[in-house]
């Protein structure tokens, strides 16, 4: 099945720093949570992740991601097809040694 790239922490934090929907608190956590994780020395703790995580999803900023249609239900399905040998009777058991 296709998964899309997901976004890195990095990336995710730029893009909410660019977005206008933010309050200046929001705002000012994200930019300085960016500074540190910059170089790569200083990662995300588990609850810094699920706030930015959240906040990316919650502005729809993934919208731009690649999504599976079928999978999601956007497509609607073709015409489900009945072949003959579909209704043919299966053997209960397979065929025995000669």
């Amino acid at each position: 099945m296709f998964e899309p790239k997901k976004a890195t922490e990095f990336e995710m934090l730029k893009a909410l720093c660019e977005h206008d929907g933010l309050t200046d608190k929001e705002r000012e956590a994200f930019e300085s949570m960016m500074a540190r994780t910059k170089g790569g020395r200083f990662p995300l703790s588990p609850a810094q992740k699920d706030w930015v995580e959240g906040a990316y999803r919650k502005h729809e900023l993934d919208a731009g991601e690649a999504q599976n249609l079928v999978s999601s239900g956007q497509v609607p399905r073709g015409k489900e097809t009945n072949f003959p040998f579909e209704s043919m009777p299966r053997p209960l058991k397979p065929p025995g040694r000669k």
